[in-house]
């Protein structure tokens, strides 16, 4: 079984992926791809901004949910007319300490969607992590990644000042 490694994007957040996966920086600078050899597709985590730095948790759950549902009638409904997607409510990743929406969207066939959008509490910016390829990948290759996303201290302090 292959080792997993940790990587780092711009000190700002963590993931643990395959040793054998490849990843970088798109040409823009500011999307990071990890390349799964087992998957032949990318995950992409890109940071936006929130509208306002949230105090309390309703607040940010409002706003997960909002783009969430703009990512999907943005994103993925134009491409795929006959895709069903249910947001799912918000959840914290208690090891992790954020807060995340996440929806997992049939496309077509045995092709998937899979997106998870990331904050905290008192943070001016949230991250939104993709994925779309073969539902054989998903368990297996592509849902460990998403789960290992960890916000880095030094991302904290880039975030809230």
């Amino acid at each position: 079984m292959e080792k997993n490694i940790s990587l780092t994007f711009k000190g700002e957040f963590s993931l643990y992926v395959p040793e054998s996966t490849r990843h970088q920086i798109t040409e823009e600078g500011t999307t990071f791809e990890v390349h799964i050899p087992t998957v032949g597709g990318a995950v992409l985590i890109k940071r936006y901004p929130l509208e306002k730095t949230h105090k309390f948790l309703l607040s940010l759950e409002q706003e997960l949910i909002s783009h969430a549902k703009r990512f999907i009638e943005e994103c993925v409904s134009p491409r795929f007319e006959e895709c069903s997607a249910v947001v799912d409510k918000v959840s914290k990743d208690e090891e992790n300490g954020y807060w995340y929406v996440q929806s997992l969207i049939k496309i077509s066939g045995k092709q998937w969607w899979l997106f998870r959008i990331i904050s905290k509490l008192q943070v001016k910016d949230f991250y939104l992590m993709h994925w779309n390829g073969l539902e054989k990948n998903l368990k297996k290759d592509v849902f460990p990644v998403f789960t290992s996303f960890a916000y880095n201290n030094l991302s904290e302090e880039i975030l809230s000042s």
